[in-house]
């Protein structure tokens, strides 16, 4: 081959493995995605959209009855009592703190109280049938203690009712079974998601978009749901998406 030649031909040789690698990717045939997938993809907004609106639906219900939820009334709480009666709860069951102390007081049942009322005069019936004379003082607190318990048994009934009446107005368990639903099914779609089989970059970011959503739960919520999700053998999500996305690089 003439000089010539060479320079002209060597600029085409040197493209002719390129040709041949272009028209290799022209001719491979493109990996479709699940289908399944994508509809997956396409729902995980409307599922995300129902806890955020089970949540707007539980604050709104809370902004308007918490407020009417009464304290016990004092003859029926102690404040620490051990074994006694039961912590004093607030509308959605958690301990209800009074402003000004560090934990919540402990609400006497009926037994507790009558059982104090009846010590005291017992107490006091004992005291009279004493020759030897009781301070005033011990009797004074004797007697005080069993009005206070009789008292307590007076009010008890009413605090109870008021509470209970609170909480099938305000709707409360339904509303909070709605939010719980709503947050349980954001771990179940999450999981549904993976393992749906995905074949393309598209599909593992559809996986990536529902376990990163579990993210924008409330704090409360993504502990209890997280708790509920891992019990029993069904992997963790992290390591299911990190299958997905080696499966389809590798």
């Amino acid at each position: 081959m003439k000089r010539r030649q060479f320079i002209t031909a060597a600029p085409v040789a040197a493209l002719a493995p390129l040709t041949v690698c272009a028209a290799s990717a022209v001719a491979a045939p493109e990996v479709a995605e699940n289908p399944a997938l994508l509809a997956l993809g396409e729902e995980l907004p409307r599922v995300e959209a129902a806890y955020h609106a089970a949540c707007a639906a539980w604050d709104a219900m809370w902004r308007e009855w918490r407020p009417k939820w009464p304290l016990a009334p004092d003859p029926c709480v102690v404040q620490g009592g051990g074994w006694l009666g039961e912590l004093e709860r607030n509308l959605d069951g958690f301990g209800l703190v009074r402003p000004g102390q560090e934990r919540p007081m402990r609400r006497l049942e009926l037994l507790n109280m009558e059982g104090r009322r009846n010590t005291m005069l017992g107490a006091l019936a004992r005291a009279a049938r004493r020759k030897r004379p009781t301070s005033k003082k011990t009797l004074l607190y004797w007697q005080s203690e069993a009005d206070r318990a009789e008292l307590g048994v007076a009010l008890l009934p009413g605090y109870l009712a008021e509470c209970e009446r609170i909480k099938k107005a305000s709707n409360f368990d339904a509303v909070d079974a709605a939010r719980i639903d709503a947050r349980d099914r954001m771990f179940d779609f999450a999981r549904q998601v993976l393992q749906e089989a995905s074949s393309t970059i598209e599909g593992v970011q559809i996986k990536a978009r529902a376990v990163a959503a579990l993210g924008n739960l409330r704090t409360y919520d993504a502990t209890l749901g997280n708790l509920r999700d891992m019990t029993g053998p069904k992997g963790h999500m992290g390591a299911m998406l990190g299958k997905a996305l080696l499966e389809v690089l590798t």
